[in-house]
């Protein structure tokens, strides 16, 4: 659509119609609280930055009809999308990684400067720049740029595990569109003004309810972190592009990270739940449905895909947002018995390191230099309590997002489980250097009848 701008004024002709029933069919996309799916993809992940917020603005800022009839429009999604945005980065400037298009690392803020550009931003131009210089300096420092002057398939680094089978070596390029921002003159505010603080640069907790993208966005400034809680997603795909690992997890944190088994790997149970008949077909948590959620408290709902497993059934799952880790409740609804799972983080782990793994009646505690990640069963059958590894896969460096290898913590029940017999566990894991990798489960529960109370503190 943008090459429309240039034809018009070297006179050239094109379909406009056509055009104009693109962007009514992009508006179509919209959910909600500056929220778009992903195309047919449906899912909602780093494409609501600059594969919708960037070029709606430019188009509206940049076509004289699109402006006059889209751009009041534009600026009521971009205001709403904006209060979420505080919320996505962590106090050291990374966004939180979910989803595809990771390779495109600081183009998460395009957005950002696109709004600035087309005026319609309600963003304080102070916050503007904190987010997106942050963002440009997470990834500076971190080694976007390779050994051989490139930016290459990753998310911090050179990480092939990252990567898609579409992805080729000129996809990464994308980030450029998170430097839009140089284009302001600099008189502009973007740079006059003083850097302000985002979520995670702040004391405490705070959290963001977003239901248009069936999600709950927490920033902690006691770690630095930022964290998405997932309660639905829609997201067209099951196995390709590891879509378990990098849309269907519970939780996903900005300085945690998660493993990943390389494209067309492995289906990891980590930040999952997961259903089985027999112990070794195993379905695990794959397109969540939402049935509610608010600030503190999320419930959704999966089904087990026979066709993938063999196995079929819904899992429930109650998630309670703590302000540190969450609680959660799951069970199954199925008419027979059957086992049940869950992982929990997964530790980064350097290649030359073994990391440090405590193993007790109903907990399980994983330590590597960097990072700790705990799951402790606070009601449930009986059950075993493993660290499982993810080594890279043939073909591949790397098994973390962040670089390195993985190790996550998991349950599993030793016997099939009752329907609607109720299992809770505490997850939380975090970087060493914010948090001692000594946190307790900081909540005790009450049981009334059928009715599970989480009590904080």
């Amino acid at each position: 659509m943008l090459p429309a701008v240039i034809m018009d004024r070297l006179g050239e002709k094109y379909d406009r119609e056509l055009l104009d029933d693109y962007f009514d069919r992009i508006l179509g996309m919209y959910c909600g609280d500056g929220w778009f799916i992903d195309g047919w993809n449906r899912g909602f992940d780093h494409y609501n930055f600059w594969g919708f917020q960037f070029y709606l603005h430019l188009l509206v800022s940049h076509d004289k009809k699109w402006g006059k009839k889209y751009k009041e429009r534009i600026r009521e999604i971009t205001e709403k999308h904006e209060k979420t945005l505080l919320f996505y980065f962590g106090k050291d400037g990374g966004p939180v990684p979910k989803g595809r298009s990771l390779n495109y690392r600081f183009a998460c803020v395009s957005g950002i400067g696109a709004a600035q550009i087309s005026g319609l931003s309600s963003l304080d131009p102070g916050v503007a720049r904190r987010i997106s210089s942050g963002a440009l300096k997470y990834f500076w420092d971190n080694e976007c740029l390779s050994s051989r002057g490139l930016i290459e398939a990753g998310f911090r680094a050179s990480n092939s595990c990252v990567g898609e089978d579409y992805t080729d070596s000129g996809a990464p390029y994308w980030s450029a569109t998170g430097l839009i921002s140089l284009v302001l003159s600099k008189a502009h505010p973007f740079w006059t003004a003083k850097e302000k603080p985002a979520m995670a640069d702040k004391t405490g907790v705070s959290r963001c309810p977003v239901r248009g993208a069936n999600l709950v966005l927490k920033a902690d400034g006691r770690r630095g972190e930022a964290k998405i809680h997932s309660a639905g997603e829609i997201f067209k795909h099951r196995r390709v592009w590891q879509a378990g690992s990098k849309y269907f997890q519970h939780t996903y944190s900005s300085t945690v990270g998660y493993a990943l088994s390389g494209d067309l790997g492995r289906e990891l149970a980590a930040g999952r739940t997961g259903i089985s008949r027999d112990k070794k077909h195993w379905s695990l948590r794959t397109w969540p449905r939402v049935i509610s959620l608010d600030e503190k408290h999320l419930l959704s709902e999966w089904d087990s895909w026979p066709g993938l497993s063999g196995e079929t059934g819904t899992v429930v799952t109650e998630t309670f947002i703590l302000d540190d880790g969450e609680v959660h409740v799951f069970w199954h609804t199925s008419k027979k018995p059957k086992y049940l799972c869950i992982g929990g983080y997964a530790v980064q782990v350097s290649h030359i390191e073994k990391p440090e793994i405590d193993c007790f009646k109903n907990e399980i505690e994983i330590k590597s230099a960097l990072m700790w990640s705990k799951l402790k069963v606070v009601l449930g059958p009986p059950g075993r309590l493993e660290a499982e590894e993810v080594k890279p896969a043939k073909g591949f460096k790397h098994s973390h997002i962040f670089e390195g290898w993985s190790v996550f913590t998991k349950w599993t029940s030793k016997l099939p489980v009752a329907p609607n017999k109720k299992v809770v566990v505490w997850v939380d894991a975090a970087r060493r250097k914010e948090v001692p990798a000594t946190a307790a489960c900081p909540v005790s529960i009450k049981i009334d009848g059928d009715n599970i109370k989480i009590i904080p503190g």
